[in-house]
C-alpha cells in the first residue's frame, strides 16, 4: 500500500494494525529486492527474455494447430471387392458391392453330364 498509493508508512501502519518501524522495515526490503532484480537483468537479456516469450507463444499456436482434426480432408472411398454369385442357371456373375445379409452365401458348382 505504502508502494502502490505513495501514503506515508505511518498512515498505513495504523490502519492496518502494524508497528510504524515493522512496516517500515518491509518497505525497505521489497524496495532493495526491486532495485536488485532490475539490475541483475542485462537489456540483451530482456531482448532474449522478450524472443523467447514470442517463440514460445507462436509454437503454443503450432501446436494447437496441428492437434485439430482437419475439417474439410476427403475421407476415403470404401473399397468394394466384387463378390462371385451364381443364378439359377448356374452361370457365374460378378456382382459388385457386398452380399446380402440374409443369410450366407457360398459358390456351388455343379459338373453337367459326361459325354458319352
Amino acid at each position: 500500500m505504502v508502494n502502490h498509493t505513495g501514503r506515508a508508512v505511518a498512515t498505513v501502519a495504523r490502519e492496518i494494525g502494524v508497528n510504524e518501524a515493522t512496516l517500515g522495515r518491509w518497505v525497505n526490503l521489497f524496495k532493495a529486492s526491486q532495485t536488485a532484480g532490475e539490475a541483475g537483468i542485462t537489456e540483451t537479456e530482456k531482448a532474449e527474455l522478450l524472443r523467447l516469450h514470442k517463440e514460445n507463444a507462436d509454437l503454443k499456436l503450432d501446436r494447437a494447430f496441428l492437434k485439430k482434426p482437419p475439417s474439410s480432408s476427403p475421407r476415403k472411398p470404401r473399397i468394394r471387392t466384387p463378390s462371385v454369385r451364381t443364378d439359377a442357371d448356374g452361370e457365374e456373375q460378378l456382382q459388385h458391392g457386398p452380399p446380402p445379409r440374409r443369410f450366407p452365401v457360398g459358390l456351388l458348382r455343379l459338373a453337367g453330364p459326361q459325354p458319352v
